[in-house]
Protein backbone atom coordinates (compact mmCIF):
# COMPACT_ATOMS: atom_id res chain seq x y z
CA UNK A 1 0.00 0.00 0.00
CA UNK A 2 1.31 3.24 -1.25
CA UNK A 3 2.02 6.36 1.37
CA UNK A 4 -0.56 8.95 1.61
CA UNK A 5 0.75 12.60 1.51
CA UNK A 6 -0.10 12.94 5.27
CA UNK A 7 1.90 10.20 6.23
CA UNK A 8 5.07 10.91 4.13
CA UNK A 9 4.44 14.35 5.73
CA UNK A 10 4.36 12.70 9.37
CA UNK A 11 7.37 10.59 8.40
CA UNK A 12 9.16 14.17 7.14
CA UNK A 13 8.17 15.71 10.19
CA UNK A 14 9.65 12.76 12.34
CA UNK A 15 13.08 12.54 10.44
CA UNK A 16 13.48 16.39 10.97
CA UNK A 17 12.54 16.54 14.82
CA UNK A 18 15.50 14.37 15.36
CA UNK A 19 18.17 16.54 13.91
CA UNK A 20 17.28 19.24 16.35
CA UNK A 21 15.87 17.99 18.72
CA UNK A 22 17.03 19.32 22.53
CA UNK A 23 17.21 16.74 24.46
CA UNK A 24 16.64 16.33 28.77
CA UNK A 25 20.16 13.92 28.35
CA UNK A 26 22.72 14.46 26.12
CA UNK A 27 22.26 10.68 25.39
CA UNK A 28 18.19 10.50 24.59
CA UNK A 29 16.35 9.08 22.91
CA UNK A 30 17.17 5.25 22.89
CA UNK A 31 15.12 3.26 24.79
CA UNK A 32 17.79 0.67 26.12
CA UNK A 33 19.43 3.49 27.47
CA UNK A 34 16.29 4.33 29.97
CA UNK A 35 16.80 0.59 31.08
CA UNK A 36 20.11 1.38 32.72
CA UNK A 37 19.59 2.30 36.79
CA UNK A 38 19.38 5.66 37.80
CA UNK A 39 22.13 7.77 38.10
CA UNK A 40 25.11 4.86 36.68
CA UNK A 41 25.61 6.66 33.05
CA UNK A 42 26.28 9.97 35.40
CA UNK A 43 28.86 8.72 37.80
CA UNK A 44 30.55 6.41 34.67
CA UNK A 45 30.80 9.94 32.49
CA UNK A 46 32.12 11.94 36.05
CA UNK A 47 34.95 9.46 35.65
CA UNK A 48 36.26 10.49 32.30
CA UNK A 49 36.92 7.14 30.85
CA UNK A 50 38.29 6.19 27.62
CA UNK A 51 35.06 4.15 27.24
CA UNK A 52 32.49 1.79 28.94
CA UNK A 53 29.65 -0.72 28.39
CA UNK A 54 26.47 -0.56 30.89
CA UNK A 55 24.59 -4.08 30.12
CA UNK A 56 20.67 -3.64 30.66
CA UNK A 57 17.54 -5.61 30.84
CA UNK A 58 14.67 -5.39 29.13
CA UNK A 59 11.63 -4.38 32.03
CA UNK A 60 9.16 -6.13 29.34
CA UNK A 61 11.65 -9.24 28.18
CA UNK A 62 13.83 -11.24 30.92
CA UNK A 63 16.75 -12.59 29.67
CA UNK A 64 16.82 -9.89 26.55
CA UNK A 65 19.75 -7.84 27.03
CA UNK A 66 21.28 -4.62 25.66
CA UNK A 67 24.70 -3.06 26.33
CA UNK A 68 24.80 0.64 26.09
CA UNK A 69 28.66 1.47 25.28
CA UNK A 70 30.75 4.68 25.34
CA UNK A 71 33.87 5.26 23.52
CA UNK A 72 36.39 8.10 23.12
CA UNK A 73 38.74 8.49 20.24
CA UNK A 74 42.32 9.25 20.18
CA UNK A 75 41.11 13.05 19.83
CA UNK A 76 38.79 13.17 22.21
CA UNK A 77 35.65 12.62 20.09
CA UNK A 78 32.84 10.69 22.14
CA UNK A 79 30.06 8.52 20.99
CA UNK A 80 27.40 6.97 22.99
CA UNK A 81 25.43 4.25 21.24
CA UNK A 82 23.64 1.50 21.84
CA UNK A 83 25.27 -2.19 20.52
CA UNK A 84 22.88 -4.03 18.04
CA UNK A 85 20.81 -0.72 17.51
CA UNK A 86 22.55 2.53 15.86
CA UNK A 87 19.37 4.27 15.64
CA UNK A 88 20.66 6.81 18.03
CA UNK A 89 23.97 7.78 18.59
CA UNK A 90 25.07 11.07 20.84
CA UNK A 91 28.42 12.88 20.17
CA UNK A 92 30.67 15.01 22.38
CA UNK A 93 28.28 15.71 25.39
CA UNK A 94 25.68 18.39 22.91
CA UNK A 95 22.44 18.02 23.82
CA UNK A 96 21.24 17.09 20.54
CA UNK A 97 20.77 13.45 19.35
CA UNK A 98 23.01 13.32 15.97
CA UNK A 99 21.45 9.85 14.31
CA UNK A 100 18.65 9.31 12.52
CA UNK A 101 20.08 6.32 11.09
CA UNK A 102 16.90 3.85 10.52
CA UNK A 103 19.65 1.13 10.63
CA UNK A 104 19.57 -1.26 13.55
CA UNK A 105 20.24 -4.50 14.65
CA UNK A 106 23.32 -4.78 12.19
CA UNK A 107 26.42 -5.21 14.84
CA UNK A 108 25.56 -7.47 17.60
CA UNK A 109 29.31 -8.75 18.53
CA UNK A 110 30.58 -6.04 16.86
CA UNK A 111 33.95 -4.23 17.59
CA UNK A 112 34.12 0.00 16.77
CA UNK A 113 36.65 1.47 16.60
CA UNK A 114 37.73 5.24 15.71
CA UNK A 115 39.41 6.73 12.25
CA UNK A 116 40.00 10.07 11.45
CA UNK A 117 37.14 11.33 13.70
CA UNK A 118 34.24 8.83 12.64
CA UNK A 119 33.00 5.84 14.39
CA UNK A 120 33.52 2.61 12.27
CA UNK A 121 31.91 -0.66 13.24
CA UNK A 122 33.66 -4.00 11.86
CA UNK A 123 32.30 -8.16 11.89
CA UNK A 124 29.28 -8.56 14.26
CA UNK A 125 26.52 -11.21 13.57
CA UNK A 126 24.68 -9.22 10.80
CA UNK A 127 21.15 -9.04 10.41
CA UNK A 128 20.16 -6.91 7.27
CA UNK A 129 23.84 -6.21 6.20
CA UNK A 130 26.57 -9.31 5.32
CA UNK A 131 28.62 -9.72 8.61
CA UNK A 132 31.89 -9.09 6.58
CA UNK A 133 30.93 -5.31 5.69
CA UNK A 134 32.00 -2.29 7.48
CA UNK A 135 29.96 0.24 8.48
CA UNK A 136 30.57 3.90 10.08
CA UNK A 137 27.98 6.55 10.97
CA UNK A 138 28.18 9.56 8.22
CA UNK A 139 28.09 13.30 10.03
CA UNK A 140 26.98 14.10 6.17
CA UNK A 141 24.20 11.98 6.32
CA UNK A 142 23.85 11.44 9.63
CA UNK A 143 22.85 7.69 8.93
CA UNK A 144 25.00 4.40 9.31
CA UNK A 145 26.75 3.79 5.90
CA UNK A 146 28.92 0.82 4.89
CA UNK A 147 31.85 0.14 2.66
CA UNK A 148 31.70 -2.98 0.46
CA UNK A 149 34.11 -5.34 0.92
CA UNK A 150 34.70 -9.09 -1.09
CA UNK A 151 33.23 -12.40 -0.43
CA UNK A 152 34.56 -13.02 2.99
CA UNK A 153 36.75 -16.50 3.69
CA UNK A 154 34.76 -19.21 5.61
CA UNK A 155 33.22 -18.78 8.73
CA UNK A 156 34.73 -15.40 9.06
CA UNK A 157 31.37 -14.88 11.24
CA UNK A 158 32.79 -16.88 14.10
CA UNK A 159 36.00 -14.87 14.28
CA UNK A 160 36.70 -12.52 16.80
CA UNK A 161 37.64 -9.23 15.86
CA UNK A 162 40.77 -7.25 16.72
CA UNK A 163 41.42 -3.48 15.58
CA UNK A 164 44.69 -2.40 14.90
CA UNK A 165 46.19 0.83 13.86
CA UNK A 166 45.67 -0.09 9.88
CA UNK A 167 42.97 -2.08 10.10
CA UNK A 168 41.13 -5.42 11.36
CA UNK A 169 42.56 -8.95 12.09
CA UNK A 170 40.06 -11.80 12.71
CA UNK A 171 40.91 -14.87 14.30
CA UNK A 172 39.49 -17.68 14.03
CA UNK A 173 38.64 -19.48 17.62
CA UNK A 174 40.23 -22.99 18.74
CA UNK A 175 37.62 -25.92 18.68
CA UNK A 176 37.33 -28.72 21.55
CA UNK A 177 38.12 -31.09 18.70
CA UNK A 178 40.91 -29.47 16.74
CA UNK A 179 44.33 -30.63 17.62
CA UNK A 180 47.13 -28.20 18.05
CA UNK A 181 48.48 -29.29 14.46
CA UNK A 182 45.59 -27.51 12.69
CA UNK A 183 45.09 -24.47 11.28
CA UNK A 184 43.11 -22.04 12.59
CA UNK A 185 43.25 -19.13 10.44
CA UNK A 186 44.20 -15.67 10.78
CA UNK A 187 42.74 -12.70 8.13
CA UNK A 188 43.29 -8.92 8.20
CA UNK A 189 41.48 -6.61 6.50
CA UNK A 190 43.11 -3.11 5.95
CA UNK A 191 41.09 0.36 6.90
CA UNK A 192 41.73 1.52 2.94
CA UNK A 193 41.29 -1.96 1.35
CA UNK A 194 38.26 -4.06 0.42
CA UNK A 195 40.12 -7.24 0.22
CA UNK A 196 40.82 -10.19 3.08
CA UNK A 197 44.11 -11.15 3.27
CA UNK A 198 45.65 -14.21 4.73
CA UNK A 199 48.07 -13.60 7.89
CA UNK A 200 48.69 -17.18 8.44
CA UNK A 201 47.41 -19.22 11.79
CA UNK A 202 46.44 -18.42 14.96
CA UNK A 203 48.63 -19.23 18.08
CA UNK A 204 46.60 -22.40 19.18
CA UNK A 205 48.57 -21.37 22.82
CA UNK A 206 46.05 -18.44 22.86
CA UNK A 207 43.34 -21.04 23.39
CA UNK A 208 39.53 -20.55 22.56
CA UNK A 209 38.93 -16.87 21.89
CA UNK A 210 35.32 -16.66 21.94
CA UNK A 211 34.01 -13.70 19.39
CA UNK A 212 30.76 -13.30 22.07
CA UNK A 213 32.85 -11.35 24.38
CA UNK A 214 34.06 -8.31 24.88
CA UNK A 215 37.27 -7.67 23.39
CA UNK A 216 38.58 -3.85 25.69
CA UNK A 217 40.22 -1.67 23.63
CA UNK A 218 42.90 -0.75 26.34
CA UNK A 219 45.67 2.36 25.62
CA UNK A 220 48.57 -0.81 24.86
CA UNK A 221 46.82 -4.21 24.88
CA UNK A 222 44.13 -5.39 23.14
CA UNK A 223 42.05 -8.02 26.28
CA UNK A 224 39.52 -10.78 26.23
CA UNK A 225 38.61 -13.20 28.84
CA UNK A 226 39.41 -16.97 27.90
CA UNK A 227 37.84 -19.23 31.17
CA UNK A 228 39.37 -17.54 33.83
CA UNK A 229 42.62 -15.79 32.30
CA UNK A 230 42.57 -12.62 30.77
CA UNK A 231 44.51 -13.07 27.21
CA UNK A 232 46.62 -9.88 27.07
CA UNK A 233 47.17 -8.98 23.08
CA UNK A 234 50.05 -5.84 22.71
CA UNK A 235 49.54 -4.45 19.42
CA UNK A 236 52.86 -3.10 19.66
CA UNK A 237 54.44 -6.25 17.81
CA UNK A 238 51.03 -8.56 18.04
CA UNK A 239 52.45 -10.70 20.85
CA UNK A 240 50.14 -11.91 23.64
CA UNK A 241 50.00 -13.62 26.64
CA UNK A 242 47.77 -15.33 28.81
CA UNK A 243 47.48 -14.29 32.81
CA UNK A 244 45.66 -15.66 35.46
CA UNK A 245 43.17 -12.94 36.45
CA UNK A 246 40.83 -12.27 39.46
CA UNK A 247 38.58 -9.91 37.03
CA UNK A 248 38.23 -12.94 34.58
CA UNK A 249 37.70 -15.32 37.26
CA UNK A 250 35.12 -12.85 38.99
CA UNK A 251 33.29 -12.72 35.37
CA UNK A 252 33.11 -16.61 34.73
CA UNK A 253 32.06 -17.34 38.01
CA UNK A 254 28.96 -14.24 37.49
CA UNK A 255 25.80 -15.73 37.21
CA UNK A 256 21.92 -14.96 36.47
CA UNK A 257 20.82 -11.31 35.24
CA UNK A 258 23.47 -9.05 33.94
CA UNK A 259 21.06 -5.77 34.62
CA UNK A 260 23.34 -2.97 36.18
CA UNK A 261 26.56 -4.65 35.61
CA UNK A 262 29.15 -2.39 33.83
CA UNK A 263 32.18 -2.19 32.46
CA UNK A 264 34.73 0.76 32.28
CA UNK A 265 38.50 1.55 31.08
CA UNK A 266 41.19 4.04 30.64
CA UNK A 267 44.70 3.99 29.59
CA UNK A 268 45.95 0.12 30.53
CA UNK A 269 43.42 -0.29 33.40
CA UNK A 270 40.39 -2.22 33.12
CA UNK A 271 36.80 -2.54 36.23
CA UNK A 272 33.97 -4.33 36.63
CA UNK A 273 30.79 -3.77 38.27
CA UNK A 274 28.64 -6.56 39.49
CA UNK A 275 25.31 -6.11 40.34
CA UNK A 276 25.93 -6.90 43.42
CA UNK A 277 28.22 -3.92 44.04
CA UNK A 278 31.19 -5.66 43.95
CA UNK A 279 34.06 -3.83 41.68
CA UNK A 280 36.83 -5.78 40.70
CA UNK A 281 39.94 -4.05 39.00
CA UNK A 282 42.70 -5.07 36.73
CA UNK A 283 46.03 -3.04 36.43
CA UNK A 284 47.06 -4.36 32.80
CA UNK A 285 50.79 -3.22 33.06
CA UNK A 286 51.16 -4.91 36.71
CA UNK A 287 49.65 -7.85 35.41
CA UNK A 288 52.02 -8.65 32.27
CA UNK A 289 55.20 -8.03 34.45
CA UNK A 290 57.66 -11.13 33.65
CA UNK A 291 55.20 -12.73 31.47
CA UNK A 292 56.67 -14.65 28.47
CA UNK A 293 55.02 -13.30 25.43
CA UNK A 294 54.46 -15.14 22.36
CA UNK A 295 53.80 -14.25 18.29
CA UNK A 296 50.09 -13.98 17.99
CA UNK A 297 50.28 -15.19 14.64
CA UNK A 298 52.09 -17.82 12.98
CA UNK A 299 53.47 -18.74 9.24
CA UNK A 300 51.22 -20.92 7.48
CA UNK A 301 50.20 -22.04 4.18
CA UNK A 302 46.86 -19.89 2.89
CA UNK A 303 43.98 -22.49 1.97
CA UNK A 304 42.48 -22.49 -1.55
CA UNK A 305 39.81 -20.31 -2.20
CA UNK A 306 36.97 -22.64 -3.47
CA UNK A 307 35.04 -19.93 -5.14
CA UNK A 308 38.42 -18.90 -7.47
CA UNK A 309 38.47 -22.55 -8.87
CA UNK A 310 38.49 -21.22 -12.47
CA UNK A 311 41.16 -18.24 -12.05
CA UNK A 312 42.85 -19.71 -8.79
CA UNK A 313 42.50 -22.99 -8.33
CA UNK A 314 43.01 -23.81 -12.38
CA UNK A 315 46.00 -21.54 -12.64
CA UNK A 316 47.57 -22.91 -9.74
CA UNK A 317 48.07 -26.57 -11.59
CA UNK A 318 48.53 -24.91 -14.80
CA UNK A 319 51.60 -22.48 -13.56
CA UNK A 320 52.69 -25.55 -12.13
CA UNK A 321 53.26 -28.06 -15.10
CA UNK A 322 54.02 -25.14 -17.19
CA UNK A 323 56.99 -24.03 -14.73
CA UNK A 324 58.18 -27.54 -14.37
CA UNK A 325 58.28 -27.72 -18.61
CA UNK A 326 60.04 -24.91 -19.49
CA UNK A 327 63.17 -25.74 -17.92
CA UNK A 328 63.10 -28.81 -20.15
CA UNK A 329 61.48 -27.16 -22.96
CA UNK A 330 64.04 -24.37 -23.17
CA UNK A 331 67.42 -26.95 -22.89
CA UNK A 332 65.61 -28.10 -26.57
CA UNK A 333 64.67 -24.77 -28.13
CA UNK A 334 68.27 -23.16 -27.16
CA UNK A 335 69.16 -23.47 -30.72
CA UNK A 336 66.34 -24.25 -32.76
CA UNK A 337 64.09 -22.08 -34.93
CA UNK A 338 62.45 -18.83 -32.86
CA UNK A 339 59.73 -17.99 -35.99
CA UNK A 340 55.95 -17.58 -35.88
CA UNK A 341 55.15 -21.02 -35.19
CA UNK A 342 57.00 -23.43 -32.64
CA UNK A 343 57.07 -26.99 -33.05
CA UNK A 344 59.76 -29.64 -30.67
CA UNK A 345 59.16 -33.67 -31.54
CA UNK A 346 56.81 -35.11 -28.82
CA UNK A 347 57.34 -39.10 -31.07
CA UNK A 348 61.01 -39.70 -31.98
CA UNK A 349 59.96 -42.85 -33.33
CA UNK A 350 57.64 -41.32 -36.16
CA UNK A 351 60.89 -39.14 -37.68
CA UNK A 352 58.74 -36.24 -37.35
CA UNK A 353 57.39 -33.56 -35.43
CA UNK A 354 53.72 -32.02 -34.10
CA UNK A 355 53.06 -28.75 -32.59
CA UNK A 356 52.11 -29.22 -28.58
CA UNK A 357 48.84 -28.05 -27.58
CA UNK A 358 48.99 -24.55 -26.35
CA UNK A 359 47.02 -23.63 -22.94
CA UNK A 360 43.84 -21.94 -23.27
CA UNK A 361 45.02 -18.75 -21.86
CA UNK A 362 48.10 -18.72 -24.15
CA UNK A 363 45.61 -19.24 -26.86
CA UNK A 364 43.09 -16.50 -25.80
CA UNK A 365 46.32 -14.14 -26.76
CA UNK A 366 47.58 -15.30 -29.82
CA UNK A 367 43.58 -14.96 -30.63
CA UNK A 368 44.19 -10.81 -30.06
CA UNK A 369 47.76 -10.91 -31.66
CA UNK A 370 49.09 -7.47 -32.37
CA UNK A 371 46.17 -5.21 -30.09
CA UNK A 372 46.97 -2.88 -27.64
CA UNK A 373 44.66 -1.86 -25.33
CA UNK A 374 43.94 -0.38 -21.68
CA UNK A 375 43.10 -2.63 -18.69
CA UNK A 376 39.41 -2.75 -18.61
CA UNK A 377 39.98 -3.59 -22.45
CA UNK A 378 41.97 -6.43 -21.31
CA UNK A 379 40.46 -7.45 -17.98
CA UNK A 380 37.11 -8.14 -20.29
CA UNK A 381 39.15 -10.46 -22.77
CA UNK A 382 40.68 -12.64 -20.17
CA UNK A 383 37.12 -12.88 -18.25
CA UNK A 384 37.58 -10.63 -15.16
CA UNK A 385 35.20 -7.97 -16.71
CA UNK A 386 32.65 -9.05 -13.64
CA UNK A 387 34.77 -8.41 -10.91
CA UNK A 388 34.26 -5.28 -8.76
CA UNK A 389 37.23 -5.45 -6.81
CA UNK A 390 40.08 -3.53 -8.27
CA UNK A 391 42.34 -4.76 -6.09
CA UNK A 392 41.37 -8.43 -6.74
CA UNK A 393 41.27 -7.75 -10.68
CA UNK A 394 45.32 -6.63 -10.50
CA UNK A 395 46.21 -9.45 -8.79
CA UNK A 396 44.30 -11.87 -11.07
CA UNK A 397 45.90 -10.10 -14.02
CA UNK A 398 48.91 -10.03 -13.44
CA UNK A 399 49.23 -14.04 -12.13
CA UNK A 400 47.28 -14.28 -15.59
CA UNK A 401 50.06 -12.45 -17.34
CA UNK A 402 52.93 -14.40 -15.39
CA UNK A 403 51.41 -17.79 -16.33
CA UNK A 404 51.07 -16.62 -20.11
CA UNK A 405 54.44 -15.62 -20.51
CA UNK A 406 55.59 -18.20 -18.90
CA UNK A 407 54.37 -20.55 -21.17
CA UNK A 408 55.31 -18.53 -24.35
CA UNK A 409 59.06 -18.30 -22.99
CA UNK A 410 59.00 -22.25 -22.80
CA UNK A 411 57.32 -22.32 -26.51
CA UNK A 412 58.42 -19.20 -28.54
CA UNK A 413 61.27 -17.67 -26.56
CA UNK A 414 59.63 -14.24 -26.26
CA UNK A 415 57.16 -12.98 -24.02
CA UNK A 416 53.50 -12.22 -25.17
CA UNK A 417 52.20 -9.40 -23.09
CA UNK A 418 54.24 -6.95 -22.39
CA UNK A 419 52.94 -3.09 -20.71
CA UNK A 420 53.78 -0.39 -22.66
CA UNK A 421 52.87 3.53 -22.29
CA UNK A 422 50.50 5.21 -24.59
CA UNK A 423 51.69 7.02 -26.75
CA UNK A 424 48.83 10.19 -26.62
CA UNK A 425 49.12 10.28 -22.47
CA UNK A 426 52.75 8.89 -20.91
CA UNK A 427 51.23 8.45 -17.73
CA UNK A 428 48.82 5.87 -18.81
CA UNK A 429 49.97 1.97 -19.13
CA UNK A 430 48.76 -0.63 -22.07
CA UNK A 431 48.91 -4.10 -22.65
CA UNK A 432 50.42 -5.40 -26.19
CA UNK A 433 49.51 -8.15 -26.92
CA UNK A 434 52.88 -9.46 -29.46
CA UNK A 435 52.59 -11.21 -32.95
CA UNK A 436 54.85 -13.81 -32.80
CA UNK A 437 56.44 -12.80 -36.49
CA UNK A 438 57.10 -9.17 -34.74
CA UNK A 439 61.14 -8.29 -34.68
CA UNK A 440 62.58 -8.56 -31.18
CA UNK A 441 65.87 -8.53 -29.41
Amino acid sequence: MGQTPEMRKGRELRVDSLKHIDNPRWWYPGEPITWAPDGVLDSLFAMELDGFLVFTESPRSKNYNKAIAFSRSPEGREALFIQGDCRYISYDRGRTNSSHSIVNGHNHYSSSYWKEGTLYFQSGHANWFRHTQRLYHSQETLQMERYKTEDAPERLEIAAVLPLQDGCAFLYPMSETMTRSEVVPAYFLAHNSTEFEWWGRVNPAVGNVNNELTMYPLQDYSVIRNGSSLTVIRRSDLSFVNVPSKLASRMEANTGSIRGTCSGWKGNVIFREFPDGEAVIEDLDSLVIGAAWSPLILPAQAPTKQEDQQLDSTWGWTLAVIMTSAFLLLLFDRLTYRGRIRFVPIDPSAGGTKPIALSQWTETMLAHSGRRMGSDAFDQIIGLGQVESPETRRSKRSRYIQLVNAEAQARFGRDLVVRVRSEEDKRVMLYHIIRLDEDHD
